[in-house]
């Protein structure tokens, strides 16, 4: 979810009939108040207007009734100015029509209808997005900062223009329509306070321009009224951003607002937990991988048959069992050997051995290398 709050400070003047009218945002910032967007006059004219009057053609002959005389004046038909009167104007070749008069002028561009200084109106958008899965909320700061958060009109009309040869000076001759996109790409495993959205511009009125007219009524019977043809920038505004935290197990989510602001961005945050679980899916998946390619490979590949032949080696025993037999009966016979060996008492051994010694003519290496004294206690301890 995100807002924007947008603050519009500036002056200009118009260089009427060699006297200088000034205008301040107030005056030209209309509406004062816009959803996601603003706009700003870069040119206007205005022209006095009575309700209730007869015209067919306006004193500059750019603006008519809408219906010649030769489709015929039926009363009562209604036009896109006023109501038919039935009655044609020859002079004109137009019909009369009963609407708010004289009709409406269009001048053409001229240093009496252009404003000047409009360029350096400062405009402050102050970004608010809120990412409840995490319970993080990101403004980009009450403060105006320059590049942030703080703008001049003519560095965004540069930027969103100038790659198509066209400027300022182009863009308050008929107005335009600028797209401001604002994109938070944060990480929240780090400080989140010090992420901010990056700003970029671009033109999306083709060079068509933007205009509308408004009226202001100057008495209380709403008789009179001045209409004012304005032209100038409307700068639409979007968010963008993602929230999400970096998990084994993917529990990413796009938080997105329900109005005309789109909040898109990227935040991630690491868990081991999920990290594990991915590892574990992709080990399981190389498992099956392994067995989807043995299946193929035995029944699908045009080799299958050299494949199986390398796979399965089919050994013939039968030469080889007299072989295995004897080498059983050995194993078996140096097992009972070795058990009746671990069977034989010490007393059995040692009466072998005086058996063995008194049959033997090898002296005893013991005796021989004992001194007379040990050699009487080394015979009794045998």
């Amino acid at each position: 979810m995100g807002a924007t709050t947008i603050k519009i400070k500036g002056s200009a003047f118009k260089n009427h009939t060699g006297a200088l009218d000034v205008f301040d945002a107030v005056d030209l910032v209309v509406p004062p108040q816009m959803q996601n967007s603003f706009f700003v006059t870069t040119r206007f004219h205005e022209v006095m207007q009575m309700k209730n009057q007869l015209c067919s053609l306006s004193p500059d002959k750019s603006t008519s009734s809408g219906r010649k005389c030769s489709k015929g004046c039926p009363k009562g038909m209604n036009t896109f100015l006023g109501a038919l009167t039935g009655k044609c104007i020859n002079s004109t070749t137009y019909c009369e029509i009963r609407a708010w008069c004289p009709l409406e002028n269009d001048p053409y561009i001229s240093p009496e209808n252009l404003l000047y200084g409009v360029k350096n109106f400062s405009i402050f958008i102050r970004t608010s997005v809120q990412f409840p899965q995490f319970g993080i909320t990101l403004t980009s700061g009450k403060d105006p900062k320059p590049g942030l958060s703080l703008f001049l009109l003519d560095d965004i009309l540069s930027e969103a223009s100038c790659s198509s040869g066209s400027c300022f000076e182009s863009v308050r001759m008929r107005g335009g329509v600028i797209l401001a996109k604002a994109k938070y790409d944060c990480d929240e495993d780090t400080d989140i306070s010090h992420c901010f959205p990056t700003w970029s511009f671009s033109r999306i009125d083709e060079g068509d321009g933007f205009n509308f007219r408004s009226a202001r009524y100057i008495n209380t019977n709403s008789t009179e009224r001045i209409l004012r043809k304005m032209y100038g920038v409307r700068v639409v505004i979007v968010l963008f951003g993602k929230a999400g935290r970096f998990y084994i197990v993917h529990r990413h989510r796009k938080d997105n607002s329900d109005g005309t602001i789109v909040i898109f961005g990227k935040a991630g945050r690491f868990y081991i937990v999920n990290l594990l679980t991915v590892l574990g899916a992709g080990l399981g998946l190389l498992t099956i991988a392994s067995l989807f390619a043995d299946f193929l490979l035995q029944t699908i590949w045009p080799k299958r048959e050299k494949f199986l032949h390398d796979k399965f080696l089919k050994v013939n025993l039968e030469p080889q069992v007299p072989m295995i037999r004897r080498t059983a009966r050995n194993a078996v016979n140096e097992d009972e050997k070795e058990e009746r060996a671990s069977n034989t008492t010490y007393a059995e051994l040692k009466a072998r051995y005086i058996r063995f010694r008194s049959t033997s003519s090898v002296p005893n290496p013991l005796l021989a290398a004992a001194p007379d004294e040990a050699k009487n206690d080394a015979a009794v301890d045998l």
